[in-house]
């Protein structure tokens, strides 16, 4: 049964996210669930929904431009604390950087719980419905996984069975996704090339960690894991670490793009049989 069901009221969510992919992905698992949902694409976006409109919880991405979950969790609190916003907003954190410490970063800026992506629909469903239900189990984490290991290049760049498993079987909505992975993976790609021409690491690293989760929610294991590793040189200011690891990069985005079609048929063949 939908957490939605025993609400006393329509369920109103806040998605903070400045991702298409992994908006597109969310607003699908959270209308299935007749949740109604808004959006905002950075901190100062949600700042300003959350001052103009009452929400049951905020899926807060930690990442962003102009100004990162963080900060806006930050001072969401500060207002709150301040009379300035009516009631407490239930704050989920959800962030790629799987690493050691990012879930008590998260607590310590004010956030309730932390989400680490890539999820499943099961994952999200499970995290929202456990705040609406106002079961606050604290002590149930949902542990950030660790970076995966990069995959042969001889098995398929990206995982079907994850994949159509996170589309929920929705043969037209992973197409949806692909065509804007197809779209937003050489425009990330080229960003990073770019980058590197003008040493902007600093970018580097933040275009990568897009592309990172872009690649998580595709279940392309090894083109996160690559990613992951540019993220890491940019923000320690490699740049010949991160030039060495673009060709990489570029291969894997190529293998990527050159299986979306064989991904494609596969799909529809699964839904014909069964």
């Amino acid at each position: 049964m939908s957490p939605a069901l025993n609400h006393p009221h329509p369920v109103r969510i806040l998605l903070v996210e400045d991702n298409d992919i992994n908006q597109m992905l969310a607003l699908e698992v959270l209308g299935r669930q007749g949740w109604e949902c808004d959006t905002a694409l950075n901190g100062v976006e949600a700042i300003t929904r959350i001052k103009t409109g009452q929400y049951d919880l905020v899926l807060m991405d930690c990442q962003m431009p102009i100004m990162d979950g963080f900060t806006a969790t930050r001072e969401i609190r500060q207002m709150e604390s301040r009379g300035e916003i009516e009631g407490e907003s239930t704050i989920i954190a959800v962030t790629a950087n799987a690493l050691k410490g990012d879930r008590q970063r998260c607590l310590d800026a004010g956030m309730d719980d932390y989400l680490a992506k890539p999820f499943s629909p099961q994952q999200l469903r499970e995290m929202v419905g456990k705040w609406l239900t106002k079961e606050k189990l604290m002590d149930a984490e949902n542990e950030p996984h660790s970076q995966s290991d990069s995959v042969a290049l001889d098995s398929p760049p990206i995982c079907e069975k994850e994949f159509m498993e996170r589309c929920m079987g929705d043969v037209t909505f992973a197409e949806m996704l692909l065509q804007s992975f197809e779209k937003d993976s050489v425009a990330r790609l080229e960003q990073i090339a770019s980058q590197v021409q003008t040493g902007d690491t600093v970018g580097v690293g933040e275009t990568a960690h897009s592309l990172k989760g872009i690649a998580g929610i595709l279940a392309a294991h090894n083109l996160q894991a690559i990613a992951f590793d540019i993220e890491s040189a940019g923000k320690a200011g490699e740049l010949d670490n991160v030039v060495t690891l673009l060709q990489d990069l570029r291969t894997e985005v190529n293998r990527c793009l050159a299986y979306v079609p064989t991904l494609k048929q596969q799909s529809h063949a699964a839904v014909t049989a069964s």
